[in-house]
């Protein structure tokens, strides 16, 4: 509501005046980068989704094997190559923050140790 108070203020325009300009602006004038916004907001330009992929993992198989029936998935068609790559990545992501998890408990455990002797 600002926006359009502003607009009667400063401007002295209706909302419904207002966007008569900017569309006799776009389409008069032949202001291009205003006849481009408006088509972004009448027509706005899909956002890129990933396809729905469906094949099995066991979810008690290892990384390695997951992976392993990723690629497969890729090979036999199933599964598109950026959407197998993507998901070898999470994979991935998954033991670096599992590795990290650990190592920071065996840290903590060594620490602990080391203060339980007094050092």
């Amino acid at each position: 509501m600002l926006l359009i108070d502003a607009l009667k203020r400063e401007a002295g325009l209706s909302e419904a005046e207002f966007y008569r300009l900017v569309v006799s602006r776009a389409v008069n004038e032949k202001d291009g980068t205003l006849t481009r916004e408006l088509l972004a907001r009448l027509q706005p330009v899909p956002k890129p989704t990933l396809p729905d992929v469906r094949f099995s993992i066991p979810a008690s198989a290892s990384p390695v094997d997951k992976v392993v029936a990723i690629i497969d998935a890729v090979a036999d068609g199933k599964c598109p190559p950026d959407v197998g790559d993507m998901m070898i990545g999470m994979i991935k992501n998954m033991l670096d923050i599992y590795n990290v998890t650990e190592l920071a408990d065996k840290v903590k455990a060594i620490e602990e140790r080391l203060g339980a002797l007094g050092q």
